[in-house]
């Protein structure tokens, strides 16, 4: 942790889907761990994502299509419930993360 910030890195494994369904899935992920680790009770959650469509659909779930309903609305809610924030990092602008993708 530093300056007040904890970054949470992890690897998972997704299936070979749309890359879009990557991006939800990964902050579904984030937030089930953030959720089960002990940071829940004394922190806040900031997810960031360079997908700006999901930062979007999360914000405004009446936006998404069809097909991933479910999901951005459970991310919503999720969001909505307990406090947490979702902001759009573009890719160029998140040094942290970037030092972690491939």
């Amino acid at each position: 942790m530093t300056k007040g910030k904890t970054l949470l890195n992890f690897s998972t494994g997704l299936e070979p889907d749309l890359p879009i369904l990557g991006e939800i899935r990964v902050i579904e992920h984030a937030l089930s761990l953030f959720l089960a680790s002990l940071l829940f009770n004394n922190y806040r959650l900031i997810t960031e994502s360079d997908s700006l469509t999901v930062v979007e659909w999360i914000k405004n779930p009446a936006a998404d299509p069809p097909c991933f309903s479910v999901l951005i609305t459970d991310i919503s809610d999720c969001i909505r419930t307990k406090g947490f924030f979702i902001r759009h990092a573009p890719r160029t602008c998140s040094v942290e993360a970037n030092g972690y993708r491939s």
